[in-house]
């Protein structure tokens, strides 16, 4: 039996070339909460000075750190509605408590008004079309997300074409209505309708939610969450989205990552199937395109500070799923799951990446990411991308 990653192919990427005109969404000032203290406590299981011997730890510590944040934050009420296509077989439980999961993880900073998730494979994908135009007509939706030609573009996305026709879907996009001035948040979510010998997977169903590809629930609402912190923070020049900002905050492999590593740790509720999904995630071979690193401290070092642009076009981004979500696994270890997301908001409130890492961490970016890579490098040593 063929054992199906979680790797997923689209994300919060809103490009520029077709969301039309800049307009801003508020002149409120940005006052984003951050409900922990910083820099934050560097003397836990894992820490910058002990990362790399103990490397093999990290993922274990960050997941159960993740837990501790769920079991004693109180829950966060967003009004959810999930709407699941008629052919397409989802759990709206399973989506509903791993969204209210991350939501307690990240109770106290700033969050949507409200979420909206469409849930569709590929014999629905016209479906979740038609849904959408009926959920942003309902929301008030005026942004140039919601003009059909994009609605069409953001919904196919999540799939493999073959013509006008969707063969199958298993991507996800998540929805920055900031030129729309709308925080209303949500995403679409593509289901794989994957056969395993001759039989139905059902990956989104109870009984398949620990597989993986159902993280994409969380992976994009972690997205929602990585936009929100920007809604207020004045748009630069050719930027027309929070998301826009958001990307030109950090470095380029830092948004999948961070999706990556909060999404499966918040929707996996047991160590073992936490690892195994992470393993498949981190070690994914990444395509023929990428240009792999060396897999040293330096190559890798290299990598974690290159300024490449966060976008597909970007031959390395795929990369932001493995490598990426290993370094932010790392950082969650260290500071814990809450440390990645303060990082956001002090960048919307104006601090640049190094400024605002020192900040949370208590150390430079450029000593950050030396430990970084040497962490990396010894786990690929252990584990093999590819492999």
């Amino acid at each position: 039996m063929r054992k199906p990653l979680a790797v997923i192919v689209a994300s919060a990427i809103i490009a520029n070339t077709f969301l039309g005109t800049s307009s801003e969404a508020a002149t409120k000032p940005v006052v984003n909460p951050i409900p922990i203290s910083l820099p934050v406590k560097s003397d836990g299981v894992i820490t910058f000075a002990n990362a790399e011997a103990n490397f093999a730890q990290i993922p274990e510590v960050a997941w159960t750190r993740t837990q501790e944040v769920i079991n004693q934050n109180p829950a966060v009420k967003i009004p959810t509605t999930i709407d699941i296509g008629p052919n397409t077989l989802a759990s709206k439980t399973a989506i509903s408590n791993g969204l209210n999961r991350l939501n307690k993880l990240f109770a106290g900073f700033r969050h949507v008004p409200s979420f909206t998730g469409i849930v569709y494979n590929a014999k629905d994908q016209l479906w979740a079309q038609q849904d959408a135009v009926k959920v942003f007509k309902k929301l008030g939706i005026k942004s140039s997300f919601g003009r059909p030609e994009n609605i069409k573009r953001q919904v196919q996305a999540g799939c493999e074409m073959q013509g006008t026709e969707a063969v199958n879907c298993g991507g996800g996009m998540s929805w920055d209505f900031r030129d729309g001035k709308s925080e209303a948040g949500g995403s679409y979510y593509g289901v794989q309708s994957d056969l395993v010998n001759g039989t139905p997977a059902n990956y989104w169903l109870d009984a398949g939610k620990n597989v993986g590809p159902m993280t994409q629930v969380n992976h994009e609402g972690t997205h929602n969450y990585q936009v929100t912190q920007f809604y207020y923070t004045p748009l630069g020049r050719n930027q027309n989205t929070s998301s826009d900002i958001a990307h030109a905050f950090c470095p380029w492999w830092f948004s999948e990552g961070h999706a990556n590593a909060i999404g499966i740790s918040t929707f996996m509720e047991t160590l073992p199937d936490y690892l195994n999904v992470r393993n498949s995630n981190v070690t994914n071979s990444p395509g023929s395109r990428t240009q792999m690193p060396s897999f040293t401290a330096v190559s890798l070092k290299t990598l974690l500070t290159s300024k490449q642009i966060a976008s597909p076009e970007n031959p390395n981004y795929m990369l932001g799923y493995s490598i990426g979500m290993a370094a932010v696994e790392a950082l969650s270890a260290i500071g814990g799951p809450q440390s990645t997301l303060a990082l956001y908001t002090l960048g919307a409130k104006g601090e640049k990446w190094d400024t605002a890492f020192k900040h949370v961490y208590g150390i430079s970016w450029e000593e950050g990411s030396t430990v970084l890579s040497k962490v990396l490098a010894a786990e690929y040593a252990a584990k093999p991308m590819g492999h």
